[in-house]
């Protein structure tokens, strides 16, 4: 399995060859990446280590318009044997 630093490090490069006209920078922070745009706004992207396919957007828009975007996607398992997938767009 890919540690989550390296995966880090591809998506970076990804973001920066497919979007270079709207990505001024990427760089890990606080186990998380972080994805400068040219707005001035950025975007963090953070995966789980404990859990496979579990992963959140965090859009940071306050300085712009005041928005901030988050997505999140897990697992939350109920009666031992079923699980529920839930995703969740919120904008605050």
């Amino acid at each position: 399995m890919i540690s989550r630093d390296k995966m880090y490090s591809k998506l970076a490069q990804i973001v920066s060859i497919d979007f270079g006209d709207i990505v001024e920078g990427a760089t890990i922070v606080e186990g998380k990446l972080r994805i400068l745009l040219r707005d001035e706004s950025f975007i963090d992207i953070w995966l789980s280590t404990k859990k496979k396919g579990v992963y959140a957007y965090h859009w940071e828009r306050r300085n712009i318009d005041g928005t901030i975007y988050r997505f999140l996607k897990t697992f939350f398992h109920f009666f031992s044997e079923q699980s529920l997938l839930t995703k969740k767009f919120i904008r605050m």
